[in-house]
């Protein structure tokens, strides 16, 4: 077991210099041409050569190569924790006119037991007002239809209230008396 730590350990180390060579080798300056660093060598002249110049080495420029920037040692990455989200709030949006939805029409239920002030007020003047002790008959008188309000006087206080309605078409025949009382709601 100790033989296969150690050819482990030895590997590990291998991979590594080979690492650091690769490295190395990257960072280092480019080769400069051979024919810059020539020199020829000292010899004897002959006579003949003396009258003649020495003959110089053939120049070979090359255009250097870009340099790599020498990169620093990788340093070990550590986690930091994002900065916290924020949310940009713009102000709130001026609210529109809002219209409040119209009250709800009135139903039968609603008009029995009022007094002849509150009927004038949701309906109207009558176009008809037919007394007959101990009632008055209001008439209403719409487009599709035609209103009977009844009222009848309240012995102990002398006021009349609400006791009864009727709606007949523009035939005299009975017709919806919530739907007569929402066309005179409705009715300018």
């Amino acid at each position: 077991m100790k033989h296969y730590q150690l050819l482990r350990r030895r590997a590990g180390q291998a991979l590594a210099l080979c690492l650091l060579v690769i490295v190395a080798s990257c960072t280092s300056r480019p080769q400069q041409s051979v024919m810059q660093d020539y020199k020829p060598p000292a010899s004897k002249a002959s006579p003949v050569a003396a009258n003649q110049p020495t003959p110089q080495p053939a120049v070979v420029k090359k255009t250097p190569e870009p340099v790599a920037e020498k990169s620093a040692p990788a340093a070990p990455v550590i986690a930091v924790p994002a900065a916290p989200k924020v949310a940009i709030i713009s102000p709130p949006a001026k609210p529109e006119a809002v219209t409040p939805p119209p009250p709800p029409l009135p139903t039968t239920r609603d008009v029995l037991g009022l007094k002849p002030l509150k009927v004038s007020q949701m309906l109207g003047q009558p176009g008809l007002i037919r007394r007959e002790k101990p009632a008055e008959v209001w008439q209403y008188a719409g487009s599709d239809c035609v209103l009977h309000v009844f009222l009848y006087d309240d012995e102990p206080s002398g006021t009349f209230r609400v006791d009864h309605l009727e709606a007949t078409d523009l035939q005299g025949a009975m017709t919806s008396t919530d739907s007569c009382l929402a066309e005179m709601v409705k009715k300018p």
